[in-house]
């Protein structure tokens, strides 16, 4: 059982430091919107629209300040070290970051800790009924924390970071799934927003050359390579209604939901990675199987939002909020809380799942899935097979010990009963049960795909809001970097554990 004394406090906060003064100057990024979409030529009072972004930057600056001041430690980052860094600087952005809607008076300071959490941890879900009337910096400050929380700002921080090698990589296994790329937690970071920055910008263009404003292009860009999900309009990517649009949303879904891994060895040339990767192959499964029940399920029906005797308007729908579902983005082009139930399930049961281990998308992620089906195969093999017979649980060529298969299998519960506990809270607020596990789910999963409609939604109360935030936080960080705070202090025999 892990020990964490005052000592490791420090050494946390020591790191923390230099992450939050990353993040003072990627909060100011949204002043050049201010200056570009702020109808005032009055200096004052672009200079007030402005402050909603610089005050929080002021405030995480002297932050980094006073920790590096006060908090002086020479005892080397280790692996606790690193989860409660983590564990810290996503509620700390996540509470600042609600400061730019409270100033601008858009949201009150609930809303605002939901919208900032949502953003921060690319979920999507919001409190802004109609962001077409909302301020355009605003929106694109929505957007910005979806962009830079997709990656992970962890990542961002790590390249102000002494430490290099093993040791800082635990902050990117936090946060990314901790596939080297290259040797150096550096070098690591900078191919990842290489890769990342590449598919941002080709998304703007394609998405402009198809009929989106410029705006619209880079906030939908934004959101859909982080798997994030906020739009600038209610009706979200159906509002388009284009086909072309739809198809690059999706596009960069998927990329954002395909591991960083992967996307390195195809940018080297290795193109056969995707489809040698046991992830891609239960991926396209998964969607092909999905699709084509949501497709039968809706065909002929009376379904809001779908022109159920339009095959190909079911099947647009059908692959586009599947794929939404999968990458755990929730962008959508009808509204799944209408669909007949059977499909709603299945697009549950997506939320949960999720998409690459080493990607932007939540859930448990599809490898976490493989290993699990894999081990129900192996079981009944073992089962039906002479106990002389030497059978072993494989996954892409390697053996899965005993110890991997309990913490997936452990992840995966745990997973699970933090939805059900969070549906139970949601429920006691007068919910369905339905509608509580779905709501539940998908901010686990940092989806955004919401089943509660209209003004029960955003009516909802404050209690539901701060659990559903909190759900976001929980399964951004993937539930154990907070359990290890939860641990008792000491071991069975009372004496502290000094070892990781």
């Amino acid at each position: 059982m892990i020990y964490l004394d005052w000592e490791d406090i420090k050494v946390a906060l020591k790191d923390l430091s230099g992450i939050l003064q990353v993040l003072a100057i990627v909060m100011l990024v949204p002043v050049i919107a201010t200056l570009i979409y702020t109808p005032s030529a009055d200096p004052f009072g672009i200079l007030e629209d402005a402050s909603a972004f610089i005050i929080p930057s002021i405030i995480l600056y002297l932050m980094h300040k006073a920790i590096r001041a006060y908090v002086k430690t020479k005892q080397d980052t280790r692996t606790k070290h690193a989860m409660l860094t983590v564990v810290l600087v996503w509620m700390i952005i996540a509470l600042v970051g609600a400061l730019p809607f409270m100033i601008r008076g858009v949201l009150d300071p609930v809303d605002s800790f939901f919208e900032s959490m949502s953003g921060w941890a690319t979920t999507g879900m919001t409190m802004i009924e109609h962001p077409e009337v909302i301020d355009r910096d605003i929106i694109f400050y929505r957007s910005w924390t979806h962009e830079i929380g997709g990656v992970g700002i962890i990542a961002l921080g790590l390249i102000v970071l002494i430490q290099s090698g093993n040791v800082a990589m635990d902050y990117y296994s936090s946060e990314v799934g901790g596939q080297k790329i290259k040797p150096g937690i550096k070098s690591t970071v900078l191919e990842t927003w290489k890769i990342y920055l590449l598919y941002t910008l080709a998304g703007i263009v394609l998405l402009y050359i198809f009929g989106m404003t410029p705006f619209d292009a880079v906030n939908h860009a934004f959101a859909a390579i982080a798997t994030g999900g906020f739009s600038t309009h209610t009706d979200s990517i159906g509002y388009y209604d284009s086909v072309f649009i739809e198809v690059v949303i999706m596009f960069l879904m998927l990329a954002g939901a395909i591991s960083f891994l992967v996307h390195y060895k195809i940018f080297n040339g290795d193109v056969k990675a995707f489809f040698r990767n046991v992830e891609a192959k239960y991926m396209l499964i998964l969607v092909v199987i999905v699709a084509f029940i949501c497709f039968w399920s809706l065909i002929g029906t009376d379904t809001v939002g779908v022109d159920t005797l339009s095959p190909s308007d079911v099947l647009r729908k059908s692959v586009f909020q599947t794929v939404s579902a999968i990458s755990c983005t929730g962008f959508g082009t009808s509204n799944v809380g209408d669909w007949p139930e059977l499909p709603q399930t299945l697009i549950m049961i997506l939320m949960y799942i999720g998409g690459f281990y080493g990607s932007t998308a939540g859930g448990i992620k599809l490898l976490r899935f493989a290993v699990i089906i894999k081990a129900v195969i192996f079981t009944v093999k073992r089962m039906l097979l002479p106990r002389h017979a030497i059978v072993s649980l494989r996954m892409g060529g390697k053996t899965v010990s005993q110890t991997e298969l309990l913490y997936v299998l452990g992840l995966s519960m745990v997973y699970l009963v933090v939805a059900i506990v969070g549906a139970i809270l949601i429920m006691a607020l007068g919910y369905t049960g339905y509608e509580s596990i779905s709501t539940s789910l998908s901010a686990m999963g940092n989806v955004g795909i919401v089943y509660i409609q209209g003004s029960r939604w955003y009516d909802m109360h404050d209690f539901g809001k701060v659990v559903i935030a909190l759900l976001m936080w929980i399964g951004r960080l993937e539930i154990f970097p907070i359990l290890m705070l939860l641990a008792p202090l000491y071991n069975k025999s009372g004496k502290p554990k000094k070892e990781d």
